[in-house]
């Protein structure tokens, strides 16, 4: 039974390294279709060079003996899915070489085994998550040419650099430098702060905002606001509370529409006293 699983296992990297001949997403790809029907016996992915679109498609999840994939050189769009950070056992992860947006997932930190990610020559933004600096593991990160990369490396994370692909680790982003303010479209909200990309405790103050949630009052009236911002996924639970304030305060949780949200969820008055919290039920993120 051990052999069969092997051989099954390389006939599925054998069939991976063939080209397809048109262009196809990579849920029509043979090898994909192949490793959803035998997940068990599919541990690479080779789908480079394919001519591949549309987006990375969150079913990869499922594949979850899964070691090394490259789906690098295609045409790939949208987002890294952050379901990616189920596939524990991967090695190598290679998306170079294809138009994908938005930041890096931190849910990645759960790739403990990870020792290859090429990211290099794509459209992402953002800053690095901070949490990704645990990957003792990884080894070779290449994130050259995502001219909105920003922000400081993490540290204890080392990047990579290829003679004529990434002359330095840096080449072609804004690695470094600071990020510029965080806005969301059609909000109000002044620079929210991501909460994912902050260590708790978070410490600040509301002295250089201004009062632009109109409703949100506290006892003596009008006063300066804050937001912060979280991506809550399925089935998964966050809790706020403060360890000190020394200033009378309101404190909302809210989701739904333009920041900084069209339905409250929970109002405390003392959230030293009366921490909040919510689980967020549905099947995707909030």
């Amino acid at each position: 039974m051990m052999s069969s699983c092997m051989r099954a296992a390389q006939m599925l990297v054998f069939l991976a390294s063939a080209k397809s001949a048109t262009s196809a997403t990579v849920q029509q790809h043979d090898d994909f279709q192949s490793c959803v029907a035998a997940p068990d016996d599919c541990t690479y992915l080779l789908l480079d060079d394919n001519q591949l679109t549309g987006s990375i498609p969150s079913e990869l999840a499922a594949l979850t003996n899964l070691t090394s994939m490259n789906l690098g050189n295609n045409l790939l769009i949208g987002t890294i899915p952050s379901e990616l950070a189920a596939l524990i056992y991967l090695t190598d992860m290679v998306l170079a070489y294809n138009q994908l947006t938005g930041t890096i997932p931190r849910e990645l930190k759960a790739l403990e085994s990870l020792e290859k990610m090429h990211l290099q020559f794509n459209k992402l933004s953002g800053s690095i998550p901070c949490v990704l600096g645990a990957l003792t593991s990884l080894s070779s990160l290449l994130l050259c040419n995502n001219s909105d990369l920003c922000g400081d490396v993490p540290a204890g994370m080392t990047l990579g650099a290829i003679p004529g692909e990434c002359s330095t680790s840096t080449t072609g982003t804004r690695l470094g430098a600071a990020c510029p303010p965080l806005t969301l479209p059609g909000s109000s909200c002044l620079a929210p702060v991501d909460l994912a990309e902050q260590t708790s405790p978070y410490i600040g103050d509301t002295s250089s905002s201004s009062d632009f949630v109109s409703d949100m009052l506290v006892a003596s009236g009008a006063a300066k606001d804050m937001v912060f911002t979280y991506m809550l996924q399925s089935n998964d639970t966050i809790l706020l509370w403060q360890r000190n304030n020394s200033f009378d305060s309101v404190h909302e949780l809210r989701y739904s529409g333009a920041c900084p949200g069209d339905v409250v969820l929970q109002s405390v008055d003392d959230l030293a006293s009366f921490p909040m919290g919510v689980r967020n039920p549905l099947s995707y993120p909030v």
